[in-house]
């Protein structure tokens, strides 16, 4: 197993980056030019493991600040459209 603090390769990175996006660990492997198999023994590694982690967590966090940054417009957009009288509306 590689060490802690150990640099991943730019295959690991392009990994990890098709981890947070594909649905299956065959498209993973192949968008990060690598088998299944090493993928495989790649996330029993603790320190890709510890990297993968850190990215899912980062890609939730941009998410979550996303959301917040336009959950104010999306409010006001809903406020207009539910007192449209014009518009049909979507409620019982």
């Amino acid at each position: 197993m590689s060490g802690h603090g150990q640099k991943l390769s730019r295959k690991e990175e392009a990994a990890i980056s098709a981890l947070l996006t594909q649905a299956t660990l065959a498209e993973v492997a192949s968008i990060a030019g690598i088998g299944e198999s090493t993928l495989r023994r790649w996330l029993q590694r603790d320190d890709f493991q510890a990297a993968y982690r850190r990215a899912r967590l980062e890609t939730v966090s941009q998410a979550v600040a996303h959301v917040q940054r336009v959950s104010s417009e999306a409010v006001k957009t809903l406020r207009t459209i539910m007192n449209d009288d014009q518009q049909p509306s979507m409620r019982a």
